[in-house]
């Protein structure tokens, strides 16, 4: 009886083994299964990181280019802000030039400045010397200029 149960026990035994040995295969197969899986995520990954950085790098040659052009536009519109400036001086020194030259034109541009500011008919008759008439025509403009109609 000892043998057969020596023989029973050496069977259960090596049952024992074919199924650990059949369990650890499987386990052996689901990792490398995922191990398989995870090689394919990293070759991706890679891929997409490789796209991006191309794209990094495009994006950052066209901000420097675009800091460029910002840089020669700020230069271009202050050469074109300078000249429209010295331009406008230009001219209000001619138009002053030519008031002092010419009192009838003196007497308007006087009685232009006061109509703007909004001064009274007698007040703008008093500082210009020109007649009433003419102050009302004054008047008038600069109401139509300041309300024109649509």
């Amino acid at each position: 009886m000892e043998t057969t149960s020596t023989l029973w026990v050496a069977v259960a035994l090596s049952l024992l083994c074919i199924v650990l040995v059949i369990v650890l295969w499987m386990y052996a197969q689901n990792i490398k299964t995922k191990l398989m899986q995870s090689v394919g995520l990293i070759d991706e990954l890679y891929k997409l990181t490789t796209s991006q950085a191309a794209s990094i790098e495009t994006l950052q040659a066209e901000i420097a280019e675009a800091n460029k052009l910002s840089k020669s536009t700020q230069k271009a519109y202050k050469g074109f802000s300078s000249n429209i400036e010295a331009t406008v001086n230009k001219v209000a020194a001619t138009v002053e030039r030519l008031e002092e030259q010419d009192p009838a034109l003196k007497m308007y541009s006087k009685a232009s400045k006061l109509v703007e500011q909004g001064a009274a008919m007698e007040d703008i008759i008093e500082a210009s010397g020109l007649p009433r008439a003419e102050v009302e025509v004054l008047i008038s403009l600069h109401a139509k200029n300041q309300h024109p109609k649509s």
